[in-house]
C-alpha cells in the first residue's frame, strides 16, 4: 500500500491526523497554545482563565476538525471555515469554543516576530523543496 502514491498519501494523512489529535490537546492543556497560536498571539483558556484539561482540549480539537475544517472535505471545508471566520470578525465565539466551553484570548504581537516567522517558513519551504528535488 505504501508503494502506491495514493496509499502513501492516505497513510501519511492518517498519521498526521493522529498526531494532531494527540499533540494539539497536549499543548493546549500545558501551555495554552500551539506554536502557530503562540506566534499569532492566541491562547485557549477555560472560561475562568485556566489552561484547559487534556480532555477539554481534545474535545475542542475534534470539534475544530469537524465544525471548523469539515475534516478537509472539499467545498464543505471552505464553507465551514467561512462560517467560523464570520463569527470571529464579529467578536463572537466560534461554534467549537462554545461547545468545548473555551475562550480564545488574542494578544498583539510585534512586527519582528511576524517578519521572522515569514522568513523562516519561506526558507524552510525553499530548502525542503530543493532537498526533495535533489533526492529524486
Amino acid at each position: 500500500m505504501l508503494n502506491n502514491p495514493f496509499g502513501g498519501r492516505l497513510a501519511t494523512g492518517f498519521v498526521g491526523v493522529a498526531l494532531y489529535l494527540v499533540f494539539e490537546p497536549l499543548l493546549l492543556s500545558n501551555v495554552g497554545a500551539t506554536l502557530g497560536k503562540w506566534i499569532m498571539g492566541v491562547r485557549v483558556r477555560t472560561t475562568n482563565g485556566d489552561n484547559v484539561s487534556y480532555l477539554v482540549g481534545l474535545r475542542r480539537t475534534i470539534s475544530v476538525a469537524t465544525l471548523g475544517l469539515a475534516w478537509g472535505v472539499p467545498v464543505i471545508a471552505q464553507i465551514a471555515m467561512f462560517l467560523g471566520m464570520s463569527r470571529v470578525v464579529k467578536n463572537k465565539p466560534t461554534f467549537w469554543d462554545e461547545w468545548a466551553g473555551t475562550v480564545v484570548e488574542h494578544r498583539k504581537r510585534p512586527f519582528w516576530l511576524w517578519a521572522t516567522t515569514i522568513v523562516v517558513v519561506l526558507g524552510l519551504n525553499v530548502g525542503l523543496t530543493m532537498v526533495s528535488r535533489v533526492m529524486e
